[in-house]
């Protein structure tokens, strides 16, 4: 899940993983429109303005603030397709837009490489978003609330010592992060360094 502050649905773990900001997905033959329409990179009130083109999601995909609010631009909840498919939303997402039902969507990058990988060759794009809407976004593990007998806390308690003392600091979990995300950080290093691993107390 995307990690935010704790709330009355969800208490979350410490951040587990690095995501680069979202991006507009859409067909390789589309993303020429896409950005002669609406700038490159891509303005997300201009093109969730845009009667023209059909948007659609994932139904479990959630934004940042930022973007959940412009989405309300779309005129109405019946434009937007949603995808109710559960077992691989990224094949969910890039299956939309392959048999056109929708002509965009907004997702990490890597969700167009791994479409583009597991059908061998190229079919979807991504395009970067204006940078006023869009930034590096951390992952967590969430726990609902309301689960009985305090699930979330036992939970959170129990695995985010075993995060930040085996599972981040791994080489192996490490490079996991850098084969589908390092070439979208300038400093994958660096920024998984910053993010995610604990300092030191003379840092």
């Amino acid at each position: 899940m995307i990690k935010k502050p704790d709330n009355s649905l969800f208490k979350y773990s410490v951040a587990t993983s690095i995501y680069p900001p979202y991006r507009v997905i859409s067909k390789v033959e589309k993303q020429s429109e896409l950005i002669r329409k609406h700038g490159n990179p891509i303005s997300l009130p201009s093109l969730f303005a845009d009667p023209t083109l059909r948007y659609g999601q994932s139904v479990a995909r959630r934004y940042s603030e930022t973007i959940q609010s412009l989405k309300r631009n779309i005129r109405s909840e019946q434009e937007v397709a949603l995808n109710y498919r559960a077992d691989d939303q990224a094949a969910a997402l890039g299956d939309m837009l392959v048999s056109d039902r929708i002509d965009y969507g907004i997702d990490y990058p890597f969700i167009a490489d791994y479409y583009n990988q597991i059908n061998g060759r190229q079919l979807l794009a991504s395009t970067l978003v204006n940078e006023r809407h869009s930034g590096i976004i951390l992952g967590a593990v969430g726990c609902a609330t309301k689960a009985p007998n305090d699930f979330a806390e036992s939970v959170l308690a129990t695995i985010n010592p075993i995060i930040i003392n085996e599972i981040l600091p791994s080489q192996g979990y490490r490079a996991h992060q850098q084969h589908w995300l390092k070439k979208y950080f300038k400093d994958f290093d660096g920024v998984y360094q910053e993010k995610l691993l604990p300092r030191t107390e003379h840092e």
